[in-house]
């Protein structure tokens, strides 16, 4: 059989999954012009009404039901005069539609599948709105693809100002019954070295009507963006500017809907056009022969990006943690991680941070750019390849010349500033945070949001919303709304909210300080947008602080938060919360399995069943038919009885470590479990049944880990220190000998052991000491302890009061090598170094009711855990709070006393020697915040107060929330 010619053959890019986009060869089309209906009754300011979106599936069998939701928006500078425009869906042959003017028969390539109203429109306003129809082509056409668009005002209702935009033609639509496959993700190494083996995975979906064995996948490197197949018959020649890198056949069968990873080998070969080290991109193509008939074949290719290919380093810029806002002209310490991708050692080089009025970032060389100002900047140490170092930067608020006053800034970063070091790629140095607010205002935020998972329409709830002040200034009272939504994000609150959300009931929230926090409950009917009027429509529960806007802040893109997805109705939903297994096996060896089930929904559940699978992705997909997917197995079951609403079961079954058929020798997997498969049981949702763990250990090897590491709270510096860890074997085999390593690091992550003398970070980690670890059978324990001196990183030097942690780092020396090397690395508990005080408030008893205004005892036992005597008295005061964690006081603010907490009470505690505790009472007087209500309960807490960066060894402990505290009237 010859080879087909594709479509797309010369040039495309993926084009997958949806209908709004925009496409290049036979794939989607920009909105295109129609042909005038009538300019005669065009406005100078009246309405302009335009389709701007359509949604749809991305395939259908022919004559199927389906609904559409069409965004149509008024973009004139009047409101529309009439209360009905009709709306009409089609499908074509080809990208440009025709108007269906009553004057015209209907064109033979054009067939309309649907139509609605809609209703009045304010100037300015869009509404979505959903549009029943049946997948009919015209023709009716053969399987394939169709161009599926829209014309709003068909029936000339309106006189507007511009009558030639009211069709809008989107992407294309497949209908009949074939697959449709397409790539929607590449994942390979950030670098190769010419002629490296590497090892690729391709996320492959059928969008689809009908199921389809896997055709073959092949990779690309590229010189361009675009990849450009070859002219049918075998042997064809590529480009010179592309080369084809490696191919497989995955295994397996795909259902409509239904997704794989494809592990694909391929070599690093350069297109014969390409430069030395010239970076290139990496593309592949699913269905490349077209061995198998698909209802589109313009989206088979999908480009993911640029990778270096060559001897180099390549530096990037992985996060830029900052403060939530920052003061003009004020000093900030952000934290920037940098790693080398490359293939080859990095040199020391520099990092420098950023404040930009735009998302991006340009390279300071050069003409400077009124749109970014350079904040301060911080050596970065040699990287291995592979290697990551977190750096602190001395940062300071300048604004750049391009900002207007209080104007939200972005935070970026850009390493090796000045191009010093020669890299595979110089395209990727830098990396640009969200928005912070800059200068002198409040903040409002919604930091949490917590709900039923499930709701029944109209029925009362209630909701937890917790609203900070993360601004510079104290904030007005305000208030806190809760929406429903059938979107997943919520726009500004308006007096004319759109139909894909609902507001629902609103709580003050009072006036809070700077960092101060308020939860407030609130109580409301679960009334449904009127998007959300067809079944299974997922509705979204989100909430939105200061929704009237009476809050002048610093940010106002920040106010709202969506909880995530709730069921709505009166029925099941069930869950799988947690999935337990073991850390290792072997090949097809018997293992012990659990898994939590609940059901979150409204009503009981029938009986059904858990399956659990092992996985090479992080993901696990039911498939109902016999045949699994490559990347997962299916290796055992265990039936679930009926449960009620809000009922949970830990269910234990047995299995067999079957390995999935893509699984390479030795790779770990994910454990994971799914309810309900096939869906014997209707629910509410049916989105959620899945759960992923974490990794497991096939195979024949040693597994050492770390579990705790114990020791003081606070180290001397340069004084001999004894310090313990639990090292374990959690393999499937035994380790003969192996080597502990702790530290003292300011780094939440390390990497894990190497051969590398040189693979920590020397300003932010230093060694405490190492020792050997005997051999551990498969299964043991064992507590190792370690000698060694005390120093603390450099970093707290240039940053007092920078965070210590110990921590663990182990590894197998002998043979066989260890199952998983991920898991070698163990963060403990804070701890200080130095020859200072630590005052820490170990206990707190109080009486848990009293009367407004009534005097009462708290007894308090407080320590001086450092390793110096503390040299005078300090003081500690007793909060009320309705808050548990309430703003401590500081030697800037030694009395943070606001509407939500109240200082009761107060101490000053004699000065202790190093180890010394004492426990004594605290007088003080039950009083309200002003802020709380009759009833509230409210949090009693003890405080020391926090003085200056490096005052102390440690901070973290200064305080202690103890009982809840009742207050009665007088």
């Amino acid at each position: 059989m010859s080879r087909q010619s594709p479509a797309w053959r010369h040039s495309c890019l993926l084009i997958a999954g949806t209908l709004v986009f925009t496409g290049c060869g036979s794939g989607a089309s920009a909105p295109e012009e129609v042909p005038a209906h009538s300019e005669a009754r065009s406005l100078v300011n009246g309405p302009d009404l335009v389709v701007t979106r359509i949604q749809a599936p991305s395939a259908l069998r022919h004559g199927s039901a389906f609904t559409a939701k069409v965004t149509v928006c008024n973009t004139g500078p009047a409101p529309t005069a009439n209360y009905y425009h009709s709306l009409r869906l089609y499908l074509s042959q080809g990208a440009t539609q025709q108007f269906p003017s009553p004057n015209t028969p209907p064109p033979t390539d054009q067939q309309e599948l649907g139509r609605a109203n809609v209703g009045w429109l304010d100037a300015g306003a869009c509404v979505i709105q959903d549009v029943q129809a049946h997948a009919m082509p015209p023709g009716p056409g053969p399987d394939g693809a169709y161009h599926l668009g829209a014309f709003i005002d068909t029936e000339l209702q309106e006189a507007e100002t511009d009558e030639t935009n009211n069709g809008f033609v989107s992407g294309l639509m497949g209908v009949g019954s074939r697959p449709d496959l397409v790539i929607t993700r590449l994942d390979a190494p950030a670098s190769l070295m010419p002629g490296q083996s590497f090892t690729a995975t391709a996320t492959v979906c059928n969008q689809g009507t009908t199921p389809t064995n896997l055709p073959s996948v092949e990779l690309y490197l590229s010189t361009t963006a675009a990849l450009v197949l070859p002219s049918p018959g075998p042997g064809a020649p590529l480009p010179p500017t592309q080369s084809l890198v490696g191919s497989a056949t995955p295994y397996g069968n795909l259902e409509p809907g239904q997704c794989t990873v494809a592990a694909v080998s391929g070599q690093a070969l350069r297109p014969q056009a390409a430069l030395p080290d010239e970076p290139l991109y990496l593309g592949a193509a699913i269905n490349p022969t077209l061995s198998t008939q698909e209802l589109r074949q313009d989206n088979n290719l999908f480009v993911s990006g640029l990778v270096g290919v060559g001897l180099r380093p390549d530096l990037v810029v992985r996060s830029v943690t900052a403060p939530e806002t920052l003061r003009p002209g004020g000093h900030f310490t952000p934290l920037v991680e940098v790693c080398n991708v490359g293939t080859s050692e990095a040199a020391p080089t520099q990092v420098a941070v950023f404040l930009s009025t735009v998302p991006s970032l340009t390279m300071p060389a050069g003409t400077p750019s009124a749109t970014q100002r350079q904040a301060g900047t911080q050596s970065v140490p040699a990287l291995a390849g592979g290697r990551c170092a977190t750096v602190r930067v001395a940062a300071s608020v300048h604004e750049p010349q391009a900002a207007t006053q209080n104007q939200p800034l972005y935070v970026g970063a850009v390493v090796d500033p000045s191009q010093q070091q020669q890299e595979l790629r110089e395209d990727n140095n830098t990396r640009v945070e969200g928005l912070r607010g800059v200068g002198s205002g409040p903040d409002l935020v919604v930091a949490s949001l917590q709900a039923p998972a499930s709701l029944v329409s109209g029925q009362t709830f209630t909701a937890q919303a917790r609203v900070c002040n993360v601004g510079t200034m104290p904030s007005a009272a305000s208030q806190v709304r809760l929406f429903l939504a059938t979107t997943p994000t919520l726009g500004a609150p308006s007096s004319t909210p759109p139909s894909t959300q609902r507001p629902l009931g609103a709580e003050p929230v009072p006036p809070l300080s700077p960092g101060e926090c308020f939860t407030r409950g609130l109580s409301t009917s679960a009334d449904l947008p009127l998007d959300a009027s067809a079944p299974g429509t997922p509705v979204y529960l989100g909430a939105y602080a200061d929704p009237q806007g009476s809050t002048l802040e610093l940010r106002e893109d920040n106010n709202a938060r969506v909880a995530g997805r709730v069921g709505m109705g009166q029925g099941p939903d069930l869950i799988v919360t947690n999935v337990t297994g073991p850390a290792s096996t072997q090949q097809g060896g018997p293992i012990s399995l659990s898994a939590r089930v609940c059901n979150v929904g409204t009503g009981s559940s029938y009986p059904t069943r858990v399956q659990f699978a092992l996985s090479t992705t992080d993901t696990v997909i039911p498939t109902p038919g016999p045949a699994p997917l490559p990347t997962q197995s299916w290796i055992g079951e265990v039936p679930v009885s009926e449960l009620s609403a809000g009922q949970c079961l830990t269910l234990s079954a047995q299995a067999n470590a079957v390995t999935p058929s893509s699984a390479q020798p030795g790779q770990t997997l994910y454990l994971g479990a799914f309810v309900d498969m096939p869906s014997s049981v209707q629910e509410l949702r049916e989105d959620n049944n899945t759960f992923v763990s974490g990794l497991l250990g096939v195979g024949s090897g040693p597994d050492l880990i770390v579990t705790a590491l114990s020791g003081p709270s606070n180290l001397a510096s340069a004084a001999q220190n004894s310090l313990s860890a639990t090292v374990c074997n959690v393999g499937s085999s035994t380790a003969f000998n192996g080597n502990l390593e702790l530290v003292i690091t300011a780094e939440s992550e390390l990497p894990a052991p190497s051969s590398s003398p040189n693979d920590l970070n020397p300003f932010t980690t230093v060694p405490f000491g190492a020792t050997p670890v005997e051999t551990l059978l498969a299964g043991e324990c064992r507590s190792v302890s370690a000698q060694g001196s005390a120093n603390a990183p450099n970093v707290t030097s240039e940053f007092p009061g920078t965070p210590l942690r110990l921590a663990a780092r182990v590894k197998s020396l002998g043979s066989p090598a260890e199952l998983r090397v991920d898991n070698n690395v163990f963060i403990g508990a804070p701890v200080g170094v130095g020859n200072g005080v630590d005052l820490v408030v170990r206990d707190l008893v109080a009486p848990f009711l009293a009367r407004q205004g009534s005097a009462f005892s708290a007894q308090v036992t407080v320590c001086n855990e450092g390793t110096a005597p503390s040299n005078g008295p300090a003081q500690l005061q007793l909060i009320l709070s309705t808050e548990p964690t309430p703003l401590a006081p500081t030697h800037v603010i030694p009395n943070p006393t606001t509407q939500l907490q109240h200082s009761v009470g107060q101490l000053q505690v004699p000065a202790l020697g190093v180890g010394q505790c004492l426990t004594t009472p605290v007088p003080a007087v039950a009083s309200r915040p002003s802020g709380a209500s009759q009833d509230q309960l409210l949090y009693l807490s003890a405080s020391f107060m926090t003085g200056a960066p490096g005052a102390e060894l440690r901070t973290d402990n200064n305080s202690l929330t103890g009982n809840v505290f009742v207050l009665l009237p007088y």
